[in-house]
Parts: C-alpha cells; sequence; structure tokens
C-alpha cells in the first residue's frame, strides 16, 4: 500500500491510498520542476491555486540554495537580499496575492526572513 500527502496552497491536504506503486503513478501527474542553473538537487515547498511553486534549487556555487518561483513552466531565480551570487535562500510559502515568504542570507553568518511579491 502507498499512502500519499498532497497538501494544497490554500491549507488543505488530502490523504490518497494505492493498493501499489504502479496505481499511485496513474492517479497523479509528476511535473519535473528543474534546477537553476548549474544545479542537481531542488524542492518545491508551496504551491498556490494558480500553479505558482516556490522552493529552493542548488547552484552553481559550492554549498549554496537559491530561492525559485516556478510559473508557466519557468524557473526563475529569486536570488539573496545580499546579491550576487553570495550566501543562499528559500522559498517557504507563496499566497493567491503571489506574496513569497523565506529566509536568505544578508551576510555569512545571519540569514533573515522576507517577504517578497511577484511581478
Amino acid at each position: 500500500m502507498v499512502t500519499l500527502l498532497v497538501a494544497g496552497g490554500n491549507g488543505s491536504a488530502e490523504i490518497a491510498r494505492a493498493k501499489s506503486s504502479q496505481q499511485a503513478q496513474s492517479r497523479y501527474l509528476y511535473v519535473d520542476l528543474g534546477t537553476l542553473s548549474g544545479g542537481t538537487t531542488s524542492a518545491a515547498w508551496n504551491i498556490n491555486n494558480a500553479g505558482q511553486v516556490v522552493g529552493a534549487s542548488s547552484t552553481s556555487v559550492l554549498e549554496a540554495n537559491h530561492a525559485f518561483l516556478w510559473q508557466n513552466g519557468q524557473l526563475t531565480d529569486l536570488g539573496t537580499i545580499s546579491g550576487g551570487t553570495f550566501g543562499s535562500s528559500a522559498a517557504y510559502g507563496i499566497n493567491a496575492s503571489g506574496q513569497i515568504v523565506g529566509q536568505t542570507s544578508v551576510t555569512a553568518n545571519t540569514n533573515h526572513a522576507f517577504c517578497g511579491r511577484t511581478g
């Protein structure tokens, strides 16, 4: 038995059960969001009802992750507050208005919360 928790951006969640992994695969469509340029790993943390997805991806800079926004098939690097390739960031939530929350490096040893807006 395979159990999946599917969480919605509107705070809802659905628990789906399938008798086999094959049955689970036929019920859900998985979309590979990819990685940022030079990255090898990524994680999606939230999706809103408009289909906008936020998360974090590794980058070409060693041990640096950047927050991303995925919409309309495009992955956009949200960077860091400090700018450039320095530091890391991650986006954890996006609401119906496109406001994104997460954390970002501001110096080598300091992270701050951020709230930004798409578009």
